[in-house]
């Protein structure tokens, strides 16, 4: 058998999730299998796969980790040591809101974390995971994450991210909010702002 027929038989067993086959080429052929094949495996999210390539020796590349954002395989890669982790990865976590994997980043002391992650997690409507990286994180927020929950109109979301997490002017987060309809949550805000000033005022005299 060519070895161009050993990487396709690879390649379709892969992209079919055909463990058979593979475990029949792998031990026939062990040594000729590409290791871009934990990129495919990752790609289409199969653990099963993953695991199986990893054991037989293949490298999980850092390509392969940033296309494998997506339940059990993160926990895999990060069991395992495997690739590279940075705010790519994080951010990617966050959107798709497994607050379980990001927990689980946190505890492993993984690089990534920037003040940015709120911000993402404040636009996508992730309240549960805002809470978690005010009360477990060090990085807060930018400016963007109270305008982004008042853009689409998160409200708890932005009177704890008003109350806990901002520092800094309300006018672009006011402006948001208007610009979507929410007059609402423009109106919290300049009155929350009114009052803080007050507030500031009389603590000065």
């Amino acid at each position: 058998m060519l070895v161009e027929d050993l990487h396709y038989l690879t390649t379709y067993g892969i992209a079919y999730e055909n463990l058979h086959l593979l475990e029949c080429l792998h031990s026939q052929f062990p040594a000729l299998t590409p290791s871009w094949n934990c990129s495919i495996a990752s790609n289409i999210c199969n653990l099963n796969l993953l695991k199986f390539l990893y054991s037989h020796g293949h490298k999980v590349d850092e390509r392969a980790m940033k296309i494998a954002v997506i339940g059990d395989i993160v926990l895999f890669a990060i069991d395992k040591r495997l690739g590279e982790w940075d705010n790519t990865i994080v951010n990617a976590v966050v959107e798709a809101g497994y607050l379980h994997i990001l927990k689980v980043l946190h505890e492993y002391d993984c690089p990534g974390f920037t003040s940015t992650t709120m911000d993402v997690a404040a636009r996508c409507g992730f309240f549960d995971i805002v809470m978690f990286l005010h009360e477990h994180r060090l990085e807060g927020c930018t400016a963007r994450a109270l305008s982004y929950a008042s853009y689409f109109g998160h409200f708890k979301m932005v009177k704890y991210i008003d109350r806990y997490c901002f520092r800094g002017s309300i006018t672009r987060a006011v402006k948001m909010a208007q610009s979507t309809g929410h007059n609402f949550i423009a109106k919290y805000l300049l009155y929350e702002g009114f009052n803080a000033k007050k507030y500031r005022s009389k603590s000065r005299e």
